[in-house]
């Protein structure tokens, strides 16, 4: 019971803040006695509270090791290590020692760091396999008061980048970054010096857990930690990596990369508190339903395709220009100013790329339907609209705060919240903002173009262009059916 400024009973809840520290009493068969004293005169309460081990901690896992929960945002973190040995419908997990039988392993194992159990285990918990994370038999198992607490998993890489998104208040995602040491144990009991910038600002207390190689090796511990994500990494259609957020001592920033499934990490358990749509990045996203169709109410944001490839980023006009693949760009070259609120923009190499555009999930599950607009698709939302002549006032957002006045007839009907975020020519200037709002569709045209459709800010109607360039960049919506 070693978690600083954590004591939670029944009865009560004390932290740094309180007035009132604990101290124990006696340890008995039935959990530990204990009496609060106040801080500034030392007197001690007459009434002594028996306060067993489960009421110390949050959750209890299939072996019954005990576990405390923080919440970071919209989300909630364990803050232990795993350290289960028991599949979530009570099946062993293997336990695998051997060095080649470790290597050889495809049906899913654990290990202790260095096979030392009594040494690490308390401290650093298991390291699983991806094949024990994403086992059939499940993982994920939790009790709180004698009952199954639901909604627990293992992390998918969209959950790692929504707490990267969190932490770093919207700053995009980079390798280098001063997010870890925010998420890392302060000072260096576990951590070799100079454990960098780490000041553990929620509670997380990540540790270096250290790793067990895909050919078996223990190395690293005091140094790094790696977290499995439940995402398999599926660059060129491989079977043999996945995701994983990763902490070390010498660095400030919290890596979210990929390696081998066979190599043995920590598993830290989250849920959502409130279940968000998130794209592969962890942007969130909210929904409107209008006819039959559900639609995005945001610009879609992503940087990655619905596999997890990167989606290639260009700001040089020239490149824009000249590019035939997938790209997307912010408004200006400015995300901090405008990728929050109008998105991004993408020719339509992205937008028709094999790999797809459309990935969202809920609850660690991908979001089944979604899918980029097609002609079609805006046909029959203008038609259940009322036709084009007045569509566009019935998806417009209302007001001048970013459309330009008059902003004719926008009268926002369904909260679909269309907005002016402009274009990038095909040369590669940008233009429009305020004006108009072009939405992709996925159908192409005549060589070269495909259809867009748009919104103005000087009327009520919606038009459709055959005409759009494919190297023109403008914003996406996803829609499916209901």
């Amino acid at each position: 019971m070693d978690k600083a400024n954590v004591f939670r009973s029944n009865e009560f809840h004390l932290d740094d803040s309180d007035v009132l520290h604990v101290i124990i009493k006696d340890v008995t068969g039935d959990g530990i006695i204990i009496a609060l004293v106040d801080k500034e005169t030392g007197i001690v309460e007459d009434s002594k509270i028996a306060v067993s081990e489960s009421n110390l901690y949050d959750l209890q896992d299939k072996d019954g090791n005990y576990y405390t929960v923080i919440t970071i945002g919209t989300q909630e973190w364990l803050v232990e290590n795993l350290h289960t040995t028991t599949y979530a419908d009570g099946t062993a997990i293997p336990k695998i020692e051997n060095d080649a039988l470790w290597a050889a392993d495809t049906g899913g194992a654990y290990c202790w760091y260095d096979n030392d159990q009594a040494t690490y285990e308390a401290t650093y918990g298991a390291l699983y396999n991806f094949e024990a994370v994403n086992n059939e038999h499940g993982l994920v198992y939790f009790e709180r008061g004698g009952a199954r607490d639901l909604g627990w998993r293992i992390p998918t890489i969209t959950d790692w980048h929504a707490l990267y998104n969190y932490i770093s208040d919207g700053v995009a995602y980079a390798v280098f970054n001063s997010i870890g040491g925010v998420l890392k144990e302060v000072g260096t009991s576990h951590w070799t010096t100079p454990n960098l910038g780490a000041v553990d600002t929620y509670g997380f207390l990540g540790l270096p857990a250290g790793q067990r190689t895909a050919g078996g090796v223990f190395n690293y511990l005091n140094e790094l930690t790696w977290f499995h994500s439940n995402t398999e990494y599926g660059v060129e259609g491989s079977t043999h990596f996945r995701y994983y957020g990763r902490l070390e001592y010498a660095d400030n920033s919290l890596r979210i990369d990929f390696g081998s499934k066979a190599t043995g990490h920590s598993v830290r358990c989250m849920r959502d508190i409130t279940p968000t749509m998130r794209d592969f990045d962890g942007n969130s996203y909210t929904t409107v339903i209008i006819g039959t169709q559900e639609w995005t109410v945001e610009n879609l944001q992503t940087t990655h395709y619905a596999d997890g490839v990167p989606i290639t980023a260009i700001t040089d006009n020239a490149t824009w220009a000249a590019s035939t693949s997938g790209a997307y760009a912010w408004y200006s070259n400015d995300r901090a100013t405008y990728g929050d609120t109008y998105g991004a923009l993408y020719n339509w190499y992205a937008v028709s790329n094999a790999h797809g555009l459309a990935y969202f999930q809920k609850n660690g599950i991908k979001e089944d339907g979604w899918r980029i607009p097609t002609k079609t698709d805006f046909d029959v939302l203008a038609t259940y609209l009322g036709g084009i002549n007045i569509a566009g006032g019935k998806l417009k957002e209302e007001g001048t705060t970013h459309w330009l006045t008059p902003n004719a007839g926008a009268v926002d009907t369904y909260g679909f919240a269309m907005l002016p975020s402009g274009r990038r020519f095909q040369t590669g200037s940008f233009s429009l903002l305020t004006l108009n709002g072009i939405l992709w569709t996925n159908t192409p045209a005549a060589t070269g173009y495909a259809y867009a459709t748009t919104m103005t800010y000087d009327t009520d109607n919606i038009t459709f262009s055959a005409t759009a360039p494919v190297n023109l960049g403008v914003v996406v919506r996803c829609v499916r059916d209901v």
